[in-house]
């Protein structure tokens, strides 16, 4: 097979095969990269999104898949996985490139860091907090901002000075003259 049409009614899925939006949570990170490495193999590939209402046979078929009545429908082998159907060996994310964040996770993690800078590494970690390995900013009256990795920052950055410079030019166009 050369071509592949996914169809599916979740826009969430779609949106991340089609990387419009993040995969946060490690486990869909592994099927993500996963079904990735799959659709690399196909030349053509389309990923659509289809209304739930347009959806009915392949939402019936789900149904039937998951519901299970005594006496009813003996002919679906029901199985149940106990683990993830994608081992933790075949995708990990790591952070390659160390950077000025790498000490102050390795200190919230482990809370290991050399003897001559553990009084500092405990000040400096106390303006930081670790959640599901991202690092962000502590602060009282704001939200939680994400420390970016110079890697992130590169691709974050024109994305918001093209969003600013849109909002900019919608504000210029509404100023009366």
């Amino acid at each position: 097979m050369k071509n592949l049409a996914y169809k599916s009614d979740s826009r969430l899925v779609v949106g991340q095969l089609n990387e419009e939006f993040e995969v946060r949570e490690a486990l869909l990170q592994r099927y993500f990269h996963f079904i990735r490495g799959l659709i690399s193999k196909f030349d053509e590939v389309s990923i659509q999104h289809v209304r739930w209402e347009n959806n009915t046979r392949a939402d019936a078929l789900s149904r039937l898949a998951t519901v299970r009545k005594k006496g009813l429908h003996r002919s679906i082998i029901y199985v149940t996985l106990a683990k993830p159907s994608v081992g933790l060996e075949e995708c990990m994310t790591t952070d390659t490139n160390p950077n000025r964040m790498t000490p102050i996770k390795q200190y919230l993690t482990n809370g290991i860091c050399e003897a001559h800078f553990e009084k500092t590494m405990k000040q400096q970690t106390a303006l930081f907090l670790l959640i599901d390995q991202d690092l962000y900013r502590r602060g009282y009256t704001r939200p939680l901002p994400k420390c970016l990795t110079p890697e992130q920052a590169t691709y974050v950055m024109p994305k918001i000075h093209e969003g600013v410079s849109k909002l900019i030019l919608e504000h210029e166009q509404w100023q009366p003259k």
